[in-house]
């Protein structure tokens, strides 16, 4: 029988009566054995596409185990096993994890007895040369009876335990790799002398590449929600410092807690240093007798005694593996009695400036992982930022109750010396001006222009005193208004006819426009005055050829007052500081027309008491119009 060119087997025929067969009987037979080829192939080729299907099969649901636990290993690890044990023909196998050296540990089992999974997972087994070899090279090995191999007959336990306890001849081992890294192994085991073909070491090592995928989409799901959680803890903090600009304590609590739940520490403490001693200022997760404990220690100078006494001391991160084991470690009964075996510390540095040290506490002894450490060096920066914050703060604090004293100060001296300033000045000009009435007797000639000069200046001394007189009242808060009834139309009118001189004498057309049907309005009839003659003045200063005008309108329970000129107009970038005391758009315009730029500054204050807003709108080399809208009826206070 041949099946394309090669033997595979044949087909023979006897009879009782010698002689041969007839050429016919021949050919007959020759298409019995094709016949037979054909059915053995078609056998061959149904149980190749059946076992082909199963693969796939396994594979398949394999996969979608893996996509349905992105969390959790263990589904995937039974659901491969199962399927390794089925498809290979073997009743047992077991998932072994690399950890170090020559050592590996039991992570899942399918098909063995539960005392022997229990011991191969409950603790590291050396599996030593020739076996396997941590420098590698990793491949698939199998041992076609147990009992032949050195490792049994030397009676290394793993061997002999498998080969004893489950009954085991036949072994065959397959590495996972990841990246050419050695992650572990799943081996499958037969209870009699049968070597597994190529084709099942080949479906096995299948499994074994599935199972490496299981286990980096884990690892990749937990790194990324543990950075997730990073990110999330380290702005819970940023929120809680932005709450607490003058009190540390809920950060010091809210980094605690979040250091000890993202390390999976027993415990964490945060202490601060004041240059000479450690003192304690929060403490998450011990019990109140641990935390008793732990702040009995406290305070403490910096040293050796303790975890947070070396790194306020060394300044830097410290780590200790076993505090029982540590020779200068001082507190071994006080972890004992918390219940903790190492420790890890960061410093909390600001600018070079020790502030304290942020420590956590497990259980275990060992040191703890370097994102562990990075995650720990940022909440001590971010508690390091929150004492600043709070010292900052409470300095700006100080500082503005100094200012307010020294404003206060200012403004009441500001008030004194106007006050002596005026009465003299108020004097001179009474004076002045009886004589220029020759109540003194006649006048002569030459005299006459200096007498008037002087009560034109002193007048314009007597504004500006008055001028600082009515700021510090106003910051001093001691400035009221005297509301009534006032004539709007007489108030710009008393204003206009005051400043219709300096008009006149500059050529300008000096305009204003009331609606005569104008109710009274009810505020403080000289303020505003006060406002307008401010804003008419400095349009009239500044204005060299054209208009001024006052115009007044109404719009719903307000009253709109309107100042426009035909002046040089003001740059943009200037309008928004106008209106700051003592501020003029520049020294080339003060030092040209003079003032002091307490105007438009105490016309705002003004107009703001009456619960009103002033505003400008200018184009530069056109003209200005200053605006502000004040209540018909203004509010008593």
């Amino acid at each position: 029988m041949l099946c394309e060119g090669s033997a595979i087997g044949a087909i023979m025929l006897a009879r009782e009566n010698a002689g041969e067969f007839s050429a016919k009987q021949v050919a007959l037979l020759k298409t019995f054995a094709d016949q037979a080829v054909i059915a053995i192939e078609n056998v061959r080729l149904f149980n190749e596409t059946k076992e082909a299907l199963e693969r796939q099969t396994a594979t398949a649901e394999i996969l979608k185990v893996i996509s349905g636990s992105p969390t959790d290993i263990a589904p995937v690890f039974s659901a491969i096993l199962e399927k390794a044990t089925r498809l290979s023909g073997a009743p047992l196998a077991l998932l072994w994890m690399y950890e170090q050296g020559n050592a590996f540990r039991a992570a899942a089992a399918h098909g063995t007895r539960p005392e022997y999974y229990e011991w191969a997972s409950s603790q590291p087994h050396d599996i030593n040369p020739p076996f396997f070899r941590p420098e590698g090279p990793w491949r698939a090995k199998q041992f076609p009876d147990v009992r032949d191999s050195e490792a049994y007959r030397r009676g290394d336990p793993l061997w002999t335990k498998t080969a004893d306890l489950e009954g085991v001849r036949t072994l065959l081992s397959v590495p996972m790799l990841r990246e050419q890294q050695l992650v572990g192994s799943i081996a499958v085991y037969r209870r009699e002398v049968r070597p597994f073909t190529d084709k099942q070491i080949e479906l096995v090592q299948t499994f074994a590449d599935q199972a490496v995928i299981a286990i980096e989409n884990v690892r990749l799901f937990n790194e990324t929600k543990e950075a997730l959680e990073r990110l999330t803890a380290t702005s819970e903090v940023l929120k809680v410092i932005s709450r607490s600009p003058t009190d540390v304590q809920p950060v010091f609590d809210t980094i605690a807690e979040r250091a000890a739940v993202l390390c999976g520490a027993r415990f964490c403490t945060l202490s601060r240093f004041d240059g000479e001693a450690i003192h304690m200022a929060a403490i998450h997760g011990a019990t109140p007798e641990g935390a008793e404990a732990i702040r009995a220690a406290y305070p403490m100078k910096p040293g050796s005694g303790t975890l947070a006494a070396r790194v306020i001391r060394d300044r830097k991160p410290l780590h200790i593996a076993d505090v029982q084991a540590d020779p200068d470690y001082d507190s071994k009964d006080a972890a004992a009695a918390v219940g903790f075996r190492s420790v890890l510390g960061v410093p909390m540095m600001r600018d070079g400036h020790l502030a304290g040290a942020i420590v956590i506490a497990r259980e275990q002894a060992g040191l703890f992982p370097e994102d562990q450490v990075n995650l720990l060096a940022t909440f001590a920066d971010q508690a390091a930022i929150a004492i600043e914050n709070v010292r900052l703060f409470h300095e700006i604090e100080e500082k503005g109750r100094q200012l307010e004293v020294a404003s206060r100060h200012k403004s009441d001296f500001l008030a004194s010396m106007s006050h002596e300033l005026r009465t003299p000045l108020n004097a001179i000009l009474g004076f002045n001006e009886m004589i220029i009435g020759q109540v003194y007797g006649e006048v002569p000639a030459d005299m006459q222009e200096p007498l008037a000069d002087i009560q034109t200046s002193g007048k314009h001394l007597l504004r500006l005193i008055n001028n600082v007189l009515d700021l510090a009242k106003i910051e001093a808060g001691r400035m009221e208004l005297s509301l009534q009834d006032y004539s709007v139309h007489d108030t710009v009118e008393s204003v206009r006819s005051t400043l219709r001189p300096l008009a006149a004498e500059k050529g300008l057309e000096f305009l204003a426009s009331v609606p005569n049907d104008l109710p009274l309005a009810y505020g403080d009839g000289g303020r505003i005055a006060q406002c307008l003659m401010n804003l008419a003045g400095n349009s009239l200063k500044f204005t060299k050829a054209g208009k001024v005008e006052i115009s007044v309108e109404t719009r719903d329970d307000l009253l709109v007052y309107k100042v426009s000129d035909t002046g040089m107009g003001i740059p943009p970038d200037k309008i928004g500081s106008l209106f700051t005391e003592f501020k003029q758009t520049d020294a080339t315009i003060a030092s040209e027309y003079g003032g002091t730029g307490l105007g438009l500054s105490i016309s705002r204050k003004f107009v703001e008491m009456h619960g009103g807003q002033i505003w400008v709108e200018s184009e530069l080399g056109k003209g200005s119009t200053f605006i502000f809208e004040v209540p018909l009826r203004a509010k008593t206070a």
